[in-house]
């Protein structure tokens, strides 16, 4: 290895060519005949030059500096030649030979220095750097990138290793001792020499471990280049091999990983899919692993180091500053890691076993001859114990969610008598979406994450019980934890038995005397008291319980050691924390088992109909239900922006009670008398005009426009219908004959002879766009039917119409339609049908019913999604006149619609609506999104129209303002990355163009304000950018 006496101020390294454009453009004509522009680009050793040929194609010249030697760029010649048999065509240079045929030229500068040259092909893309989002797929492809590469180099010979560059891992730590005095900074100086003691300190034991080989040395933000596409398969390419060196393999995904870091508010998890990938295409070793971290490090110190003598050297060149202050914030932002910690998030990157002290552990508790003494007073067997579910799909969890922990500690003590128990277990490794407060939740690159994992078992008991020792060690720690929702005071005894590994056990929710009782140092035995049980007022305010943990690694813990983990983390903290079960003497049913997403797949696909979709790419497993929220096996909250089933928000307890309470009393038929069925059909009549006053109930949208269709050919005595183009009105065969959205559709045959079809009266989009006649053109459509039917000797049954159109993309209807359209109808002998299935029960926030806006009243209004809450209910709201003719001898009977429990959960939805105002809520609102919407559009010219009512709106996007050809491609993007973000959308429309927005009512304004501002980041992304 060079010395510092080698390195110097001087060094030609550090001197650029000396070339203007103006003479790069004959040297062009000369050497390869081209007649070019030319624009240099940036650059920090060597000059580059991008040229344009007179039919458009672009290439790169690149000038080496003076002390690059010809084996160097012949090796480098080497890499490209290799790497572009790997990749796509143009994803790395292609090298262009000289008129002589040779790949590299002599040239001679205007100062008389001679130089090599290079002239490559043009590598498209956008630099990384200037590429958004950098999502955990996109860095693990840039891994596999890396680590391809990286694989491929390994093919070519080692030659003359004399060449040395400032760059190279192995000499860095001469570079920076020698460098360092050109940092102004005495911060930043600091940093530097930290991070160069952590690595020498870690460097010097491995350093004749690690492999070295050929690396490409210089994969940052503006080498990678990008190419974007909407489906996700972004195209990944790499330019500039000059700081091409022969050095420590490890080096390449620690290089990568520095630039990749940048701008993150998670660095290490960024780095921790770029390790995973690289890893995948070229398996590090353990010790590489265990340099990974001090590497990164380095290179950074390097950039901000050589950074600050090059801009003493050339303050003009933006291009050395370039990066600067990024690197900078992440090497401050990275001082505050704990080493170990990282390297078991590496580890567990690369598929090692995260601790290395897990499989000794686990052997050593193992041991017949190594017992361990009771938490309590008792062993805990099936006699006195049970085991609790408090994971994320169970009902006891959902129960706990609206109780008050008085009342979650009743509820418990109730169980526990019941069951004639003292005592519950709480199991390791279960999923608890119960921790939703603020301080379980972090930063993640895509969204926020909570930590959900529970890594100890959980032993509830009542407060003051006596915890006792379970095996010989020392008081390591005491503390306080008294933030709400904490440990409370907590206990962490050091264990170090002469047989097996350093462990800890973690005591948390304990009584305050504890802290009294015991000191740090103290020696305790197995058996001894230790502390007791804490109540709610001491203990963090949770139920009386201790919460009991293995510890093989504290890293800098002071006492507030995590006791749930991040789901993305999982496997590196089981690792650390082992299952305690095994040391409390419980079975297997105190560790909780794993959802298998593949298997659950698997067997979705094998016992339901191919014909049943699912949403998203890659599915989500939702467990449970919460107002605004679904949660996912993983106990992450999604914002549901498009459920308007769940009206009055997920899961609402009114609704759970009212359902509760009445399915113990009574669930039958409507043939007998009861009034609660008769006092639901009267709330519900009183809500609309008259003469709506009869009600039907039945148990589904679709149940309720079948209903309809007869009782419409019963009174008109006629067959025919006038639907509107994508109408969509259910599933049964008559309402998919009704439903153009269905049978113009894929599998669709066409509507049958009895079904008429006028164009969507869409005011953005359709044939009549002026808001002032369209209502009336839209309605001619109606009339001119009608007449058509007439002179055939028939008449209209029905018109039916959603009052705003769903499946058609969330579209209001013209002024003045509905008014004429069923004036037409009635003049004709039909009755007007009005579809509120989706839209009514205040979603609009305006009005009760959205038919409303039109200033009609029907003859037949049908109901169903929202009027449940989830639960199966639907109605038909008629007139007495319609019913009495439908009443002609065949009875009309439903064995499920209107029983009591239906009646009683429709009631408790009338009540949710009133008495929390959430038709104010979505009214003011949805007024304040569309507004929010209106001004993004503004901004991002991919949005064509933004519309709708209250919480009813839809965001149309197109590919052209004027032409308003439809954009799916980006319209399937935003969803995907809004769900990437946990905010759930979905697309509708005939184009499948149209993002609807139709959350339950519950929707406040924080979750707006998230929305819109996740929105436009997505918005402003790359792939909807280019592509647009």
């Amino acid at each position: 290895m060079n010395t510092v006496s080698t390195i110097n101020e001087s060094l030609p390294e550090t001197e650029r060519p000396a070339f203007s454009e103006n003479e790069i453009i004959p040297l062009l004509k000369e050497q390869y005949d081209l007649c070019c522009t030319v624009k240099e680009l940036p650059g920090e050793r060597d000059r580059n030059y991008l040229a344009q040929d007179k039919i458009g194609n672009l290439y790169v010249l690149k000038i080496s500096n003076a002390s690059e030697e010809l084996d160097y760029l012949e090796i480098q010649n080497q890499a490209l030649e290799c790497t572009a048999k790997l990749f796509d065509h143009g994803r790395t240079p292609i090298v262009i030979p000289d008129l002589n045929g040779e790949s590299l030229s002599r040239t001679l500068s205007p100062s008389k220095i001679s130089y090599w040259t290079r002239l490559v092909k043009f590598v498209d893309g956008i630099p990384m750097a200037q590429y958004k989002p950098h999502t955990k797929e996109f860095l693990n492809d840039l891994g596999v990138m890396c680590g391809t590469i990286t694989k491929a180099l390994q093919d070519i010979p080692i030659q003359n290793k004399k060449r040395r560059h400032l760059w190279e891992m192995h000499n860095a730590k001469e570079t920076l001792q020698h460098y360092i005095k050109w940092i102004d900074d005495r911060k930043l100086r600091k940093l530097v020499s930290h991070s160069l003691d952590l690595y020498n300190d870690l460097l010097t034991p491995l350093e004749h471990e690690l492999r070295c080989g050929w690396i490409h040395n210089d994969c940052n933000d503006y080498n990678v280049m990008v190419i974007p596409n909407l489906n996700g398969n972004h195209s990944l390419g790499l330019i500039d091999f000059g700081d091409m060196t022969h050095s420590y393999i490890a080096a390449e995904p620690a290089v990568a990983c520095a630039y990749a870091m940048l701008n993150k508010n998670e660095p290490l998890q960024a780095a921790v899919h770029l390790i995973n990938g690289f890893h995948k295409e070229f398996p590090l070793q353990e010790k590489e692993v265990e340099i990974l971290y001090p590497m990164i490090l380095i290179r950074l110190c390097l950039s901000v180091t050589l950074g600050a003598f090059q801009q003493h050297k050339e303050p003009e060149n933006e291009y050395l500053g370039i990066s600067q202050e990024p690197v900078r914030k992440l090497l401050e932002n990275l001082q505050n890691n704990n080493v170990s910690f990282v390297h078991h998030l590496f580890r567990s990157a690369c598929f090692y076993e995260p601790s290395k002290k897990a499989f000794e552990f686990s052997e050593w508790q193992k041991k017949p001859e190594i017992n361990f003494h009771s938490l309590l007073k008792d062993s805990l067997t099936r006699k006195n114990t049970i085991v609790l579910d408090l994971s994320t799909g169970s009902s006891l969890s959902a129960k706990f969610q609206w109780m008050s922990v008085e009342e979650q500690q009743n509820y418990l003590n109730l169980l526990l008598k019941e069951k004639k128990v003292e005592y519950a277990v709480g199991k390791y490794s279960e999923v608890r979406s119960i921790y939703s407060a603020k301080q379980f939740s972090h930063h993640s690159l895509e969204g926020d994450e909570n930590r959900t994992i529970h890594l100890g078992i959980d032993i509830f008991a009542k407060a003051g019980t006596c915890i006792y020792v379970p095996f010989d060690g020392v008081v390591h720690l005491l503390n306080d934890n008294r933030g709400h929702l904490d440990y409370g005071p907590t206990v962490i005894l050091k264990h170090q038995p002469y047989d097996g590994p350093l462990f800890y056990t973690l005591f948390g929710h304990l009584g305050r005397s504890c802290l009294r009782n015991l000191n740090i140092g103290q020696s305790v035995k197995k058996g001894m008291p230790l502390a007791e049980t804490g109540n709610s007022n001491e203990n963090g305010g949770w139920i009386s319980h201790v919460h009991f943990q293995i510890i093989l690694d504290l890293f800098d813990s002071s006492g507030n050691f995590p006791g749930v983990a991040l789901p993305s983390q999982q496997k590196v903290w089981k690792s650390i924390c082992p299952d305690p079960r095994i040391m409390l003497g419980l079975s297997k049913r105190s560790t909780a088992k794993e959802i298998n997403y593949k298997e659950l797949l698997k067997r979705r696909s094998n016992v339901f109909g191919p014909s049943m979709s699912l949403n998203y790419k890659n599915p989500l497993i939702i467990l449970k239900g919460q107002a605004q929220s679904l949660i996912d096996h993983k106990g992450q909250f999604y914002l549901d922006c498009v459920n308007n089933v769940a009206h009055v928000g997920h899961s609402h307890p009114s609704i759970s009670k009212a359902l509760n309470n009445q399915s113990y009393v009574l669930n039958t038929n409507t043939r007998y008398l009861n009034n609660i069925n008769i006092e639901y059909a009267e709330r519900l009549c009183d809500l609309f005009p008259k003469p709506l006053d009869t009600c039907f109930l039945v148990c589904s949208g679709s149940e309720a426009n079948e209903l309809a269709l007869r009782l419409a050919f019963t009174f008109s005595g006629q067959k025919d219908v006038i639907v509107l183009e994508e109408g969509y009105h259910g599933n049964t065969t008559a309402n998919i004959d009704i439903s153009p959205y269905k049978h113009n559709g894929p599998g669709g045959k066409g509507p049958p002879e009895w079904v008429h079809e006028i164009p969507m009266p869409d005011i953005y989009r359709g044939i009549y766009r002026d808001p002032k006649t369209a209502g009336k053109l839209y309605s001619d459509k109606v009339h001119l039917i009608c007449e058509k039917l007439s002179k055939l000797g028939r008449k209209p049954a029905a018109f039916i119409s959603e009052s705003i159109l769903g499946c058609g993309g969330h579209v209001p209807l013209p002024d003045e339609f509905l008014k004429k359209s069923y004036r037409h109808i009635r003049k004709y002998g039909g009755l007007c049908i009005a579809d509120e299935i989706q839209v009514g029960f205040g979603r609009t926030g305006k009005h009760m019913w959205a038919f409303e806006f039109q200033g009609v009243v029907p003859d037949i209004v049908t109901l169903g999604k929202p009027m449940g809450n989830g639960h199966p209910l639907g109605a038909v709201i008629t007139t007495k006149a319609i019913a009495e003719t439908f009443a002609n001898g065949m009875e009309y009977f439903n064995t499920f619609g209107g029983s009591q429990v239906s009646s009683a959960v429709g009631m408790a939805v009338l009540d949710v609506i009133e008495k929390e105002k959430l038709m104010q809520n979505s009214f003011e609102n949805g007024r304040l999104l569309k507004r929010n919407l209106e001004e993004l559009k503004k901004t991002f010219p991919l949005i064509g129209d933004v519309r709708g009512e209250g919480y009813f709106l839809g965001l149309e996007l197109v590919l052209d303002q004027e032409t308003k050809e439809p954009a799916p491609l980006h319209a399937k993007y935003v969803v995907e990355r809004m769900k990437s973000l946990r905010i759930l959308l979905s697309t509708e429309g005939p184009g499948h163009n149209v993002i609807k927005f139709k959350p339950p009512m519950v929707f406040n304004q924080k979750d707006l304000q998230k929305f819109t501002v996740e929105l436009e980041k997505i918005l402003g992304e790359t792939p909807l950018q280019i592509n647009h």
